[in-house]
């Protein structure tokens, strides 16, 4: 620890409110400290000076062959010269939904200008956080790290504060994704080992290296603290390399997030005079409540700042694809008539071609991928553009899947040159058997997009399905002098792709896939429509998938598999279509199979969505009136539910999983239960069970006949002075 001045500290201490919350902020001795964001109204105890309010730097920036200060361990922090960054300017510019706060520091020795901006995007209780260090001298500057710090939660003075908080996150993998914890700070690493200077060198760290960005976590958390009755929130907006780490910082916790780094992900940006380093985005914000709060407002930004708009979509239109337990990458003229012809009969309003539209009869899915050409053999005399001329005579809207950022070696445009391609030390980066464009290259935005041009006029597509089915790992380097740098600007490229095909195709709508959920962040879903939740092909195991999701993502844009088939029983159909009917739909399955009594079991589910519940989504929240489950938990009930901002009206998807037991009670805290509440199974009405409200104890009771079985339960709960009309 670095010895402090000894003298006098002059603080000047700031406050602002942006977005429903309240900045506190510290100029100490021309170094600007972070002392809190938090709901006005907390109590944080007694403001901070000398080793505590030093520690508090907001910008943790590290230049090459500059010192790192005292003791950081595996932690991001006391980089310099963060630490030392001098204040030229604090203010407050706009509304409180629409300003925002912008302080501008230096450093002299390297002659860096670091801009920190929080942002208001039209939430409450959260804002936007966006970093960028600019060289304002006359040589290279070699940025080592660019990370967001967000210190100042929980009270300085809580000496129970290990027993008093939790820290939430998500494990993330392929078929299991979204699978929450919740651990208290001693099981994460923090220990109370009582230092001298206040914290301790342990810390709860996510990391992700390589361009599945969600392939072990999400990158996301919830920071729970009972002692002040405040929950912090926070997501990195980033798609490829990224780091949070949670940890104690100057008596107090604090967050610390963003892309890549030398330390961890290779990734060293040279600033030449006149450039300019942006840091991955940080959302974040605070709420009086716990983790079902903080996760509403959470959702509150990401509809503002996050959600691209897209009209098609605004309606929530059901989506058929013919990919999950269907046809499996094997499109044909003779597998996709007649299952056209049933997902137009069941409801879809979009027909959804997956994998292997492109291929040879006589190969697997995957041959040639970065030609986009129509197999020549798959779809008789009329072609591709036949069966999609006949999705659009039954009313439907056709889609296709593309791969768009990767290529085969026997594709044709895998003879493009290394600089069309992400490379790292002289050779191309394979893995899954696929090259990676380097989109930082304008020659491959340019070919993406006529390829999507192409398609869009001659088959009238209304729908992409993007894939990624392999990681690119850290990056390339052939014009950086790092990996972790070549990546960043392959990233922006993509994101700048993204962004112009939605103003060159604003009726298109863009679904995020990467094998399910393996890039599944705000990101991608803040320039894409929808995403693909998972590949889970166990529909048992689905519903924790789903309840999972409700908290990675806004429920409009979370798409389910529902692949109900002729071979199953009426409740293993309606356990299918229960799953998605707090989300977005994914329908698929043998449709064309089904005899005409279960079609019409399908066709009652989408009737019922679209009538009942699609309209309500977008302005509701998550709630789980049970503990999570996770995939492998089958010998229990699940339920997971959305509910409206008066907390009156309500849905909840109710799980008898492979429960012995008949009977479940739900405590339903979460609404606001009174005299004249009504519970109703939308769907299924016929199969038995029943679902009964008792309003003095605050819970839904379920019954159902057997296990694996499902039903979608509506509350409504009339607001004073009205009563509800039988």
């Amino acid at each position: 620890m670095p010895k402090l001045n000894q003298q006098r500290e002059k603080i000047v201490r700031q406050t602002f409110t942006l977005a429903g919350l309240k900045f506190r902020l510290a100029n100490r001795s021309e170094q600007l400290r972070l002392l809190s964001i938090a709901p006005p109204g907390a109590e944080l105890g007694a403001d901070v000076s000398g080793g505590q309010l030093w520690m508090r730097a907001p910008a943790l920036v590290h230049v090459r062959g500059r010192e790192r200060l005292g003791h950081f361990g595996a932690r991001a922090i006391l980089g310099q010269p963060g630490m030392a960054l001098k204040l030229k300017s604090l203010k407050k510019t706009g509304g409180n939904l629409d300003g925002r706060i912008v302080a501008e520091m230096t450093d002299p020795q390297s002659n860096l200008t670091v801009t920190l901006t929080y942002q208001a995007v039209g939430a409450k209780h959260a804002i936007r956080v966006l970093l960028e260090a600019r060289n304002d001298g006359d040589r290279p500057v070699i940025v080592e790290q660019l990370l967001v710090c967000l210190p100042g939660m929980g009270r300085p003075d809580n000496d129970d504060w290990a027993a008093t908080t939790q820290v939430h996150f998500a494990h993330n993998t392929w078929f299991g994704e979204a699978q929450w914890q919740q651990r208290y700070p001693s099981e994460l690493g923090i220990a109370d080992t009582r230092p001298p200077f206040g914290d301790t060198l342990g810390a709860a760290v996510w990391r992700n290296v390589g361009t599945w960005s969600t392939c072990n976590f999400l990158p996301m958390g919830v920071l729970e603290d009972r002692d002040s009755g405040i929950s912090w929130f926070w997501q990195i907006e980033y798609s490829a390399s990224w780091q949070m780490e949670v940890g104690r910082l100057g008596n107090s916790f604090y967050m610390a997030g963003g892309g890549p780094s030398e330390r961890w992900g290779q990734c060293s940006v040279t600033l030449q005079p006149g450039e300019t380093y942006h840091a991955a985005p940080v959302g974040f914000g605070a709420v009086a409540g716990g983790f079902e709060d903080a996760i509403a407002a959470l959702q509150g930004y990401r509809r503002a700042g996050c959600r691209p708009a897209s009209e098609p979509d605004r309606t929530l239109p059901l989506f058929f694809n013919d990919y999950m337990n269907t046809l499996k990458g094997n499109p044909t003229i003779e597998n996709e008539l007649p299952l056209i012809d049933a997902a137009a009969k069941a409801g879809a309003q979009y027909y959804v071609i997956d994998a292997g539209w492109f291929d040879p009869r006589d190969k697997t899915w995957g041959h040639g991928i970065g030609d986009w050409q129509e197999s020549a053999d798959r779809f008789g005399p009329t072609g591709l553009r036949g069966i999609t001329d006949h999705i659009r005579s039954r009313g439907m809207v056709p889609g296709l899947w593309l791969e768009i950022e990767v290529v085969t070696d026997n594709s044709q445009v895998s003879k493009k040159p290394d600089s069309w391609f992400l490379c790292a030390h002289g050779h191309r980066v394979v893995a899954g058997g696929r090259m990676f464009f380097n989109f930082a290259n304008p020659q491959v935005r340019q070919y993406c997009h006529d390829v999507v041009d192409r398609l869009c006029r001659d088959y009238g597509i209304g729908y992409i399905k993007f894939d990624y089915n392999a990681d690119a790992g850290v990056g390339d380097n052939q014009n950086t002098a790092s990996l972790g740098e070549g990546q960043l600007r392959h990233m922006r490229g993509v994101y700048q792709w993204l962004d112009e095909l939605r103003q060159r195709h604003p009726d298109l709508i863009l679904e995020n896939c990467g094998s399910g959920g393996m890039r599944f962040d705000y990101g991608m879903l803040s320039r894409t429509h929808v995403q693909s939740t998972s590949d889970q092909e166990d529909y048992r195991r689905y519903p924790s998938i789903m309840a999972g999701v409700l908290a990675a993502g806004l429920p409009e844009q979370m798409c389910i598999w529902s692949y109900p088939q002729p071979e199953f029983d009426d409740e293993a159909i309606c356990l299918n279509l229960v799953t998605p009917m707090l989300c977005r739909w994914h329908l698929a399955g043998r449709l064309d199979r089904m005899s005409e009594r279960q079609l019409a079991l399908v066709r009652a589910a989408t009737d019922v969505w679209k009538s009942r519940v699609r309209q309500h989504i977008p302005m509701m929240t998550p709630f789980w009136p049970t503990p999570w489950r996770h995939v492998h938990e089958q010998d229990t009930w699940l339920a997971a539910g959305l509910h409206d901002a008066a907390r009156r009206h309500a849905f909840i998807s109710v799980f008898r999983l492979g429960a012995e037991q008949k009977a479940t009670a739900l405590p339903l805290d979460r609404l606001d239960l009174k005299g004249g509440a009504k519970a109703q199974v939308l769907f299924p009405t016929d199969l038995g069970g029943s679902a009964r409200l008792d309003v003095r104890k605050k819970v839904l009771v379920v019954e159902l006949p057997r296990r694996y079985s499902a039903r979608l339960i509506e509350i409504r709960i009339p607001a004073p002075g009205l009563r509800v009309l039988p």
